[in-house]
């Protein structure tokens, strides 16, 4: 845990859209007491929800281009600098944001659990 009294959870979604467990989700963020959490969301797409999360939780989502070139592009990546964009861009929010609980919203997020694995290690 942190020196400050607050803990921190960094909370992962798949969409940040309008579906079940991401809506109850964005409503359990938006309720959270401010003066005992501190909250970041992550989402694989900067879906419809993040414009409903207040000022005081912040938002990430995965910046990443599609397409066959694209791929290409991050198996270099993967290949000789040892990890894939996906995995650099959460390293570097675990780096600024530290986070006491990674909270993975589903299983959809199989990168996601894997890059968790490895940090736990």
């Amino acid at each position: 845990m942190n020196n400050n009294s607050k803990i921190k959870i960094l909370f992962f979604t798949p969409f940040a859209g309008y579906t079940g467990s991401e809506v109850m989700i964005f409503n359990m963020l938006r309720n959270m007491d401010p003066q005992k959490f501190e909250v970041a969301v992550f989402s694989m797409c900067k879906g419809e929800l993040f414009d409903t999360l207040p000022i005081n939780v912040y938002s990430y989502y995965y910046k990443s281009s599609n397409g066959l070139l694209q791929r290409i592009i991050n198996k270099f990546y993967k290949l000789f600098l040892g990890k894939a964009p996906l995995e650099r861009q959460l390293m570097y929010l675990h780096g600024i944001f530290k986070p006491d609980i990674w909270y993975l919203n589903t299983l959809l997020l199989v990168d996601v659990m894997q890059i968790a694995q490895k940090k736990r290690s």
